[in-house]
């Protein structure tokens, strides 16, 4: 009697967010899933299909700062009749929406990212038995170009001086050379980065290496060659991480106590976020790189340079594709075409015809 009185008890709070999640459809599919990168995504897109729902194209969206879209999101996604639109939405309402997004500017990969997470969220909901259908079922996306990518790269001298730019030895110094050093010496995504616990490093063979939590839940191994292990052991060290556990984040954020010449930096508890390291990423190519290409830069341009660096140094496409974690090989030889087609391109042979170079 009382071992079941104590699994009882144990299970209260356990029943109590079950109740929740049934009662509340779209936080029932959100804590389904297993990624936390997913979760985020799904109601990212959702919020932005529900905002379109609610009010219409928003005409001042461009205008609002960062943290206010985020509320007007949040806002649509916790709105009573959120459920009710997504129960009602029609496969024309998502062909407006499709449409309504091109016409904002959203570049097509995103757009196509955009409809394939509210096509997935809207598949739960009948999968769930909540409405009988999908209407985002075979619904067309926009065309794209296997062959092409808009993300930019960098030179090795841009890689080189993006490296070097957190040059003191302060805190937010010490774990921005690691984050920058395993972005762009091991390609990993801005989530990957994130992600990391402190017992994902480790050793294999003799070798540094990171266990890599990747799309999907897979997993792969990154080696840490010894400029990018020395980052990381510094940060570590500097910010008491090795002590913390192994399920503790490997990057949070760091705080000033004090003011002027008395403040010091101190380690906080929450971890980074993609959009701190976003943040992060573009305050050190401040100065550090030119102005046009601090313009184009984000994570996934660090990704871009890293493959693009391999290939050129004579890595095989096999070695990058490991390294970055592509299930598809087509994925990593778009990266390949882009630079043999900038490296070795026709303009350069007319530019030697008219004798301009």
């Amino acid at each position: 009697m009382e071992t079941s009185l104590a699994i009882t008890t144990q299970e209260r709070p356990q029943r109590a967010v079950a109740r929740r999640e049934a009662a509340d459809p779209l936080a029932s599919i959100l804590a389904g899933q297993l990624s936390e990168h997913t979760r985020r995504a799904y109601r990212h897109d959702v919020s932005h299909l529900l905002l379109f729902l609610q009010e219409g194209p928003v005409p001042e969206w461009e205008e609002l700062s960062r943290e206010a879209k985020h509320a007007r999101l949040a806002r649509a996604f916790a709105e009573p009749d959120a459920l009710r639109l997504l129960l009602a939405v029609t496969r024309a309402d998502l062909i407006a929406f499709r449409t309504h997004l091109k016409e904002v500017g959203l570049s097509t990969l995103a757009t196509n990212r955009r409809l394939a997470g509210v096509g997935s969220f809207l598949r739960e909901l009948q999968l769930q038995g909540y409405r009988p259908d999908n209407p985002a079922e075979r619904l067309r996306t926009l065309r794209t170009s296997g062959d092409y990518s808009s993300t930019r790269g960098l030179t090795v001298e841009q890689a080189r001086a993006l490296l070097a730019a957190p040059a003191g030895d302060a805190l937010t110094d010490l774990r921005d050379r690691a984050l920058l050093a395993l972005m762009l010496r091991n390609g990993l995504r801005a989530a990957e980065v994130v992600g990391l616990r402190i017992g994902d490093l480790g050793e294999d063979q003799g070798f540094r290496v990171a266990t890599i939590h990747g799309k999907g839940g897979k997993l792969r191994q990154a080696k840490l060659a010894g400029a990018t292990w020395d980052a990381l052991q510094a940060w570590c060290n500097a910010a008491g991480r090795w002590v913390q556990g192994p399920e503790v984040p490997l990057f949070v954020a760091v705080r000033k106590v004090g003011c002027g010449v008395d403040g010091v930096w101190a380690v906080a508890d929450q971890p980074l976020t993609t959009r701190s390291l976003a943040r992060i990423l573009q305050e050190r190519a401040q100065g550090a790189l030119p102005a046009e290409v601090v313009a184009h830069l984000h994570p996934h341009g660090l990704r871009h340079a890293f493959a693009t660096l391999a290939l050129e140094a004579g890595a095989s496409l096999r070695r990058v594709q490991y390294a970055m974690g592509h299930s598809d090989p087509r994925t990593t030889e778009r990266y390949d075409r882009a630079r043999e087609n900038l490296a070795d391109n026709a303009a350069d042979y007319v530019a030697r015809v008219l004798g301009e170079s």
